[in-house]
């Protein structure tokens, strides 16, 4: 089903729309250590188990997955400018769709933000971005 490309695909939007200004770790794994007094993000993605949802000899598969992206920053800056980061990092995918690779869509849905407080000695928010991903078999 390419987990990789659809990854690479959401991984491209993000470095492309937000690099200008949030830094960012992207993965699960991330084993680099994050400046203490700046600003940055973790872009993680997370797909679900997907069903088909047509019929025939090409149908269609769909699968739902979540983007998250948490951003950090000074723990003494508080929430406000993280909140606006917020809003900027769900502008990036509101309503759009992507291609990742043939016969494979993802559609962006509405971003819910939450407002974590104080993590690891940071002020966090996390930006939560549900998709669908479509597959269109041939």
């Amino acid at each position: 089903m390419r987990f990789a490309e659809t990854e690479q695909a959401i991984h491209t939007r993000w470095a492309t729309e937000a690099s200008t200004f949030v830094n960012t770790v992207y993965g699960k794994n991330h084993h680099s250590q994050p400046p203490q007094n700046d600003t940055w993000a973790w872009l993680v993605v997370n797909e679900g188990q997907g069903t088909q949802v047509s019929l025939g000899a090409s149908g269609v598969s769909r699968l739902p997955g979540v983007v998250t992206i948490q951003l950090f920053g000074p723990l003494a800056h508080g929430s406000r400018t993280l909140l606006t980061l917020a809003d900027t990092a769900a502008a990036v995918f509101h309503r759009v769709q992507l291609t990742a690779g043939t016969g494979h869509y993802i559609k962006f849905l509405d971003a819910g933000i939450v407002d974590r407080g104080e993590v690891d000695k940071r002020y966090s928010v996390a930006v939560n971005i549900p998709y669908r991903r479509d597959v269109y078999s041939t």
